[in-house]
């Protein structure tokens, strides 16, 4: 009998989220695209940053709609856990927080090998 678990805080593959909007992104007029979601804390940049609704038309968007709809996370528990990972450098304005997700096939007794792993990166711009 094998199962698959999921390590870490989240089961997707890829994920890049923005902070803040980017210049060409555009929403339906009255959509709230800025409307803070959540915060987190990221130990290598001082101060919180915010977690947008955002929106995302198919193409292109940011912030948690993206990540709805592009990458299929639904979950923004696990936004905010990538956000907060020590692994993360500035990379011009922006910060990239990384984490990492992997897929395991575990036997009878327990004993576990990993499938896939995957970086997970969320970018946040000041």
């Amino acid at each position: 009998m094998k199962h698959k678990l999921y390590r870490g805080f989240i089961s997707i593959i890829t994920i890049g989220i923005l902070a803040f909007s980017p210049v060409s992104a555009q929403a339906a007029g009255g959509y709230n695209v800025g409307e803070i979601l959540d915060t987190v804390k990221n130990p290598n940049a001082p101060g919180e940053f915010p977690i947008r609704r955002g929106f995302f038309d198919g193409e292109q968007g940011f912030g948690y709609d993206k990540a709805y709809h592009k990458h299929g996370l639904r979950n923004i528990e696990a936004i905010k856990k990538v956000g907060r990972s020590p692994l993360s450098s500035w990379e011009g304005n922006s910060l990239v927080a990384r984490a990492y997700a992997g897929t395991y096939t575990c036997g009878w007794w327990g004993r576990c090998t990993l499938q896939d792993e995957r970086e997970i990166r969320r970018l946040i711009q000041k």
